[in-house]
């Protein structure tokens, strides 16, 4: 995996990556307000690295697994809704 395919999966990466520090916060202490914040965090963070993953054009990771414009399009509205959710 190249630097472009990394880029290119850094929303994806994001919300991965906040779902474990989501899970750890719990773990060390149950507060719904902190594992509420962290997820709006990550969302946003995410949201915002779309715009990053935009400059890396369509790419093909996988055999199977293309992100290109419509990916970006489909992933914000799930994005939004989920910070709306």
């Amino acid at each position: 995996m190249n630097a472009g395919a990394v880029v290119a999966l850094l929303p994806l990466l994001t919300i991965a990556t906040t779902a474990v520090v989501v899970m750890l916060a719990i773990a060390i202490r149950r507060n719904h307000k902190v594992a509420a914040a962290i997820s709006l965090i990550g969302i946003a963070v995410a949201l915002g690295s779309l715009a990053l993953a935009a400059s890396a054009g369509p790419r093909q990771v996988a055999t199977l697994f293309v992100l290109d414009g419509y990916a970006r399009l489909y992933m914000g509205l799930l994005l939004g809704a989920a910070g709306f959710a």
